[in-house]
C-alpha cells in the first residue's frame, strides 16, 4: 500500500504543472475531496499520511489507510465550490465534499448523514444515481438546496429517503426523472420530511413520491410548489401535509389516494395545475383545518381571507370513496379565478357517535366544496358534478352562506339521490342531495350559474334567502325534486332584485318557497308554492308543469334571442345569456297564464300562473292561449 502511495505521489508531482486540471481524492466511506492542481504547491509523503501543501500555507493530510485513489478532471467541468455531490449505487453512496471543514458527511451503505455548520453560504447538494436501500439525512444551520438529478431512491429501514432535521428552508430542484419510495417500516411517516420549509423551485424535471407508510411529503412549516411535475401517492394518510400554509404558483401536482392537509394555516393557488384522484373512504383531498382570526381572536369573514383561496390555475378531481370531499375547510372558501372541474361519486355513510348514555348517528356525505364558513365564488369557470352512486351528495355546501359574483361561470350537474337511513331511535330519515346547500343565504350577482339535476337532488336548498341581483343569470332544471327549496320552518324566500332566474321541475316544485319580485325576471316551469304573499313590481311567469320541453325563448324588442331554455333534463347543458328589460316570450306550443287578485290563505299558485305587478290569487281560473305552431306574446306591466 505504501509503495503504491509513494508511486502515486511521484506521478502526482509530475502533473502538478497542469493547472487546467483538478484532483478528486477518493477515500473510504465514499468520501471524495477536491483540489485544484494549480493551487497545490507540493505533496509530501509522511509516515502515516500524505500531506498536500496548498496556497496560503493551507495543509491537508490524508491517512494512507483511508486513501483509495486519485483521479483528474478538467477544472472547467468541476462542480461549483458550494456544491456537494452524492451519488447512490447498489454498493452504497459516494460523496464529493469540498467543504469538509463545515460539512461533515458519514455514509453507512446507502444511508448518508450530513451535518452542516456552514454559516456564511448556502450549500447545494446534488443527489443522483440509484439505490434500493438509500436515504439522505441532513441537519443544517443555514438554508440549503437539494437538486434531485435523475435519482431513484428506495429506503428499506426506518429512515425516510429524504429527511431534514433543520428548521431552515430546504429548496428542491428537479432534473430529469426522479422516484422516491419509503418503507413500511418508516418511522418518519413521510417519504420527504422536513422540520423547516419545503420549496420546490421552478424547473422542468419530475418527481414521483410513493408513500408506503403514511405521507408522501411533510413539512413542519410551509410548502411551496413553483414548478416541476410532482406525483404523490399514499393509501394510508395524506399525500401532502403542511403546517403554516401551502402555496402553488406553477407546475403540475397530482394527489393519488390521500389528500393535502394544512393543519394551521391556509391553502392558496395562483397558477399551475392540481389533479386529485381517490377512492378512499372519508377522504378530504384539500383539507384546511383553520380559519382566519384577527389580533383579538375573532374570526375574519370576507372575500380576502379564505382558508382555501384560488386565484388562478386548474384543479381537477375524481373522488369516489364513501363520504369523500374535494375541498373541506373550517373557514371560508374564496375563488377569484382559475378553474375547478371534477366529480364526487361516493355514497354517504353512517357513523355512530356516543353522547353520554345516548348513541347518535351522524351522516357523512360526499361534497365537492364544503366550508364551515362562507363560500365566495368571485370569478373563474367551473364544472362540478356528482355521480349516480353519490346519494346525499352536495356540490357546494356552506354553513354561513354562498355568494356568486365577479363574472363567475358555473355548471353544477347532479345525478345524486336522497340518502335514506334509520336513526338511533329507529325512525326512517333522509339526507337530501343538492347542487347548492347552505344553512344561510345564497346570493347571485354578476354570474352565470347552470344547475341540472337528473335524479332526486334539489337545485338550491337553503334555510335562508335565495337572492338574485342585476347581472345574474341562474338556470335550474330538476328531474324529480324542487328547483329552489326552503324548509317549511325557515324564514327564507326567493328574492329577485334584478337579473334572471328560471327553474323547471318535471315532478315537483319549480319554486318551493315564498317569492318576492322587486326587479328582474323569474320564470318557473311547473308549480310554485307560496307560504306568504307573492309581491311583484316587475315580471314573473309560471308555465304549466306539463310544458312539453320545446324550446322556450326570451327575445328583445328587436327579435334578438336573449335567453333559450331547452326544458330538458340530462347531459345537455342549458345555454343562458344575460338579459335586459322589455321581454317577449316565444314558444311553439300552448302555454297558460293567470292574472290579477291577491293571495288567499297562503294557497298554492297551482300548476299554472302568471304574475305582473300586484299580488296573485290562487284558484282554478286561467286563460289558455293556443294551441299554435308558433306564437309570440308580449308581457307588459299592468297599465302599460
Amino acid at each position: 500500500m505504501k509503495k503504491y502511495v509513494f508511486t502515486a505521489c511521484a506521478l502526482l508531482l509530475s502533473v502538478l504543472v497542469w493547472g487546467e486540471y483538478s484532483m478528486l481524492i477518493h477515500r473510504s466511506e465514499g468520501k471524495v475531496s477536491v483540489a485544484n492542481c494549480e493551487s497545490v504547491d507540493s505533496v509530501k509523503c509522511l509516515q502515516k499520511s500524505v500531506r498536500f501543501h496548498k496556497e496560503g500555507d493551507d495543509v491537508s493530510d490524508y491517512d494512507y489507510r483511508t486513501l483509495d485513489s486519485i483521479t483528474f478532471v478538467d477544472a472547467d467541468e468541476l462542480i461549483p465550490r458550494d456544491t456537494v455531490f452524492v451519488t447512490f449505487s447498489r454498493s452504497g453512496a459516494k460523496c464529493v465534499n469540498p467543504y469538509e471543514s463545515f460539512v461533515d458527511i458519514k455514509t453507512d451503505g446507502g444511508v448518508v448523514n450530513v451535518k452542516s455548520t456552514a454559516y456564511y453560504k448556502d450549500i447545494v447538494y446534488v443527489l443522483s444515481g440509484s439505490s434500493d436501500n438509500g436515504s439522505f439525512v441532513i441537519d443544517s444551520e443555514r438554508k440549503f438546496k437539494v437538486i434531485l438529478d435523475n435519482l431513484t431512491l428506495t429506503s428499506t429501514g426506518q429512515v425516510s429517503p429524504i429527511r431534514s432535521f433543520s428548521d431552515k428552508t430546504m429548496s428542491i430542484e428537479l432534473k430529469g426523472k426522479n422516484v422516491l419510495t419509503d418503507s413500511d417500516k418508516d418511522t418518519c411517516n413521510a417519504v420527504i420530511r422536513s422540520k423547516g420549509q419545503i420549496v420546490f423551485e421552478p424547473c422542468n424535471g419530475s418527481l414521483e413520491v410513493n408513500a408506503k407508510q403514511k405521507r408522501a411529503i411533510q413539512s413542519g412549516d410551509y410548502i411551496e410548489v413553483n414548478g416541476g411535475t410532482i406525483k404523490t401517492t399514499s393509501s394510508l394518510g395524506d399525500c401532502i401535509r403542511a403546517n403554516d400554509y401551502f402555496l402553488m404558483t406553477d407546475g403540475k401536482l397530482s394527489l393519488n389516494g390521500g389528500g393535502l392537509n394544512v393543519t394551521d394555516g391556509y391553502f392558496r393557488m395562483d397558477g399551475g395545475s392540481l389533479q386529485a384522484i381517490s377512492d378512499m373512504v372519508d377522504v378530504k383531498m384539500i383539507d384546511v383545518e383553520t380559519e382566519f382570526v384577527d389580533e383579538e381572536g375573532d374570526t375574519i369573514t370576507d372575500a380576502e381571507h379564505g382558508a382555501f383561496y384560488l386565484n388562478g390555475g386548474d384543479l381537477e378531481f375524481t373522488i369516489v370513496g364513501e363520504g369523500s370531499r374535494f375541498v373541506k375547510t373550517d373557514g371560508d372558501i374564496v375563488v377569484k379565478g382559475g378553474k375547478i372541474s371534477g366529480m364526487v361519486g361516493g355514497p354517504s355513510f353512517l357513523e355512530t357517535i356516543a353522547s353520554g348514555a345516548d348513541m347518535e348517528i351522524d351522516v357523512t356525505n360526499s361534497t365537492a366544496l364544503k366550508a364551515d364558513g362562507f363560500i365566495y365564488i368571485y370569478g373563474g369557470v367551473h364544472d362540478l358534478r356528482s355521480g349516480s352512486g353519490a346519494d346525499g351528495a352536495r356540490l357546494l355546501a356552506s354553513d354561513n352562506g354562498i355568494v356568486f359574483d365577479g363574472g363567475a361561470k358555473l355548471t353544477l350537474y347532479s345525478e345524486s339521490t336522497m340518502f335514506e337511513y334509520t336513526s338511533s331511535s329507529g325512525k326512517a330519515k333522509k339526507k337530501i342531495a343538492a347542487a347548492i346547500k347552505t344553512d344561510k343565504n345564497v346570493v347571485f350577482k354578476d354570474c352565470e350559474v347552470n344547475i341540472i339535476s337528473s335524479s332526486y337532488a334539489y337545485g338550491i336548498a337553503s334555510d335562508g334567502n335565495t337572492e338574485v341581483n342585476d347581472g345574474a343569470v341562474v338556470s335550474i332544471i330538476c328531474e324529480s325534486n324542487d328547483g329552489v327549496y326552503v324548509c317549511t320552518d325557515c324564514a327564507g324566500k326567493l328574492v329577485c332584485n334584478g337579473g334572471y332566474i328560471a327553474s323547471r321541475s318535471n315532478a315537483s316544485w319549480a319554486f318551493s318557497c315564498p317569492i318576492s319580485l322587486n326587479g328582474g325576471l323569474a320564470v318557473g316551469f311547473g308549480k310554485a308554492k307560496h307560504s306568504s304573499g307573492l309581491k311583484s313590481s316587475k315580471y314573473g311567469l309560471l308555465l304549466d308543469r306539463e310544458y312539453d320541453g320545446t324550446p322556450f325563448q326570451v327575445v328583445d324588442e328587436a327579435g334578438n334571442v336573449l335567453f333559450s331554455h331547452n326544458g330538458k333534463v340530462g347531459n345537455e347543458k342549458v345555454s343562458v345569456t344575460q338579459l335586459c328589460m322589455g321581454f317577449q316570450f316565444v314558444k311553439g306550443d300552448t302555454f297558460y297564464y293567470k292574472v290579477g287578485g291577491s293571495l288567499k290563505n297562503g294557497n298554492d299558485v297551482g300548476y299554472t300562473g302568471f304574475v305582473v305587478d300586484g299580488t296573485y290569487s290562487g284558484g282554478d281560473s286561467y286563460e289558455a292561449i293556443g294551441p299554435r305552431e308558433t306564437g309570440q306574446y308580449t308581457i307588459s306591466r299592468e297599465g302599460e
